[in-house]
């Protein structure tokens, strides 16, 4: 463990287990396979929530949303949260007081920026000025050829998100250019180092070049999800209750000449490809300079994504396995590769980083790591809970076979996106006899419902309490 160099932590926004695991199970990505034929493979593997700012807060602290306090996201982050993530320790602060240097490619900033000594959408001059994202958008046309002239045209002409970071940074191979330079600085320092690098390119809009797309187009069959019809996109849009998600629905399938819900699917599979690809220059980078077995690559997701399972289309809305089971791979050489027999989650992942690094844990209160979980599930009787604010306010617990959600009240039931309720105020799963979750048993098992409320009425005021009071301080 002792010549560990650095870690790297790749992640991939919205990406499905699902997904994942079907791409790789018909050979369409060859660099995560490479990944994962040398690495430890945690095939149960779980977000804590499905919204980003949440998750990554979770995954760079080892803390529980419920423990952090970052229960929303994006805009409906409250000052009340915003003011208690700067006071909440992270991994990468442990490690910055034994001299590494932390790096992250990303655009979202808010709390994150103190938790690295270089953010690139501040210290990059590519990002940061107005000449440098105009480089970096003629770097996507000659990428890309007539598919990046035609974003940056309609970028110019329809006035969108002309050179916006989100824009930007969508595109795996700008994010793989940027991860590369400032590897390449952390080496020259002679420091180890820390570098999350975050690829956008699988959030809707799916960044989806024509040439991944075209590649696909013999597996539409193939690739759509169990349980979801090919309708076309006209009808789901007449499912979706709010005016403005339907309209960024419509003007995205637009744009992209999409008609029907395989061609989405097929995009999304399209963006993961384009990330893979981007995969092998960094894989080689390391294999060139003869780093690729003195540093630890950790590869997950934030959340997963729904693509039309319980009427959620291309979004990550309710706490599904589609929204919260992850990819999740850890390599590092001196480990070797085997599949990992515990359920892992995202609050795994500090103190594993921290382990390795072996430096001062007494910030972590999970008691587990990826290392600790490999031969065994000591989860197996343990409650998992999940959380969920952003579209529908809902409590989720996963113990044994079963999985329990509940929302607090019938308002916080109903998805803002589609101005309905998803699954119902009270749901039950059993996992084993129904992994896709179609089959609601909450009035057959009523006892086992009410066993489960009371034994967690704890956790559930304290989601209601932290609900509450992240909404009283956000006026």
């Amino acid at each position: 463990m002792s010549k560990l160099r650095g870690v790297i932590l790749i992640v991939m926004d919205a990406l499905r287990y699902e997904s994942f695991k079907r791409a790789l199970e018909l050979g369409l990505l060859n660099n995560l396979a490479y990944i994962v034929s040398r690495g430890i493979t945690f095939d149960r593997a779980y977000s804590l929530t499905n919204a980003t700012d949440p998750s990554l807060t979770t995954i760079l602290t080892g803390l529980h949303p419920l423990e952090h306090g970052i229960i929303n996201h994006g805009p409906k982050v409250s000052p009340h949260e915003y003011a208690k993530a700067l006071n909440t320790p992270s991994m990468t602060e442990v490690l910055a007081k034994r001299g590494w240097f932390n790096v992250a490619i990303d655009f979202l900033e808010r709390w994150f920026l103190r938790w690295f000594n270089l953010y690139s959408s501040v210290h990059d001059p590519l990002l940061s000025s107005f000449s440098g994202k105009i480089t970096l958008l003629v770097k996507n046309v000659i990428r890309e050829g007539y598919d990046g002239i035609e974003r940056v045209l309609k970028q110019v002409l329809l006035g969108k998100n002309f050179v916006s970071l989100s824009t930007l940074l969508r595109n795996p191979g700008i994010v793989t250019d940027l991860a590369l330079r400032y590897l390449v600085y952390a080496l020259y320092r002679k420091r180890k180092f820390f570098i999350m690098i975050h690829y956008w390119s699988t959030h809707s809009p799916y960044y989806a070049s024509k040439q991944f797309f075209k590649q696909l187009k013999a597996l539409k069959s193939v690739l759509l999800p169990y349980g979801v019809k090919d309708l076309p996109l006209d009808r789901v849009l007449k499912t979706i209750g709010n005016p403005y998600w339907r309209e960024y629905l419509a003007t995205w399938f637009s744009e992209a000449g999409y008609t029907k819900v395989s061609d989405v699917v097929l995009a999304y599979y399209a963006a993961l490809l384009f990330i893979d690809k981007e995969l092998g220059r960094l894989i080689k980078f390391l294999e060139y300079n003869g780093l690729l077995d003195e540093i630890a690559i950790i590869v997950t997701a934030d959340h997963g994504e729904s693509l039309g399972e319980h009427g959620i289309y291309f979004d990550h809305h309710g706490l599904y396995e589609v929204s919260l089971r992850i990819p999740l791979i850890f390599y590092y050489e001196p480990i070797g590769s085997s599949k990992a027999k515990g359920v892992a989650l995202h609050n795994d992942i500090a103190p594993t980083i921290l382990e390795l690094a072996n430096v001062e844990k007494s910030m972590i209160v999970n008691k587990y790591n990826l290392l600790n979980i490999l031969d065994y599930d000591p989860r197996q009787e343990e409650p998992v809970i999940f959380l969920e604010t952003f579209t529908e306010a809902k409590l989720g617990i996963k113990i044994g076979n079963y999985k329990f959600i509940k929302a607090l009240n019938m308002k916080d039931a109903i998805c803002r996106y589609c101005l309905r309720v998803h699954g119902g105020i009270k749901e039950l799963y059993d996992l084993k006899k129904d992994p896709n979750e179609m089959i609601n048993i909450v009035n057959e098992e009523k006892d086992l419902v009410r066993r489960l409320e009371r034994k967690f009425s704890k956790v559930f005021l304290k989601f209601k309490t932290r609900l509450i009071a992240s909404r009283i301080f956000s006026h």
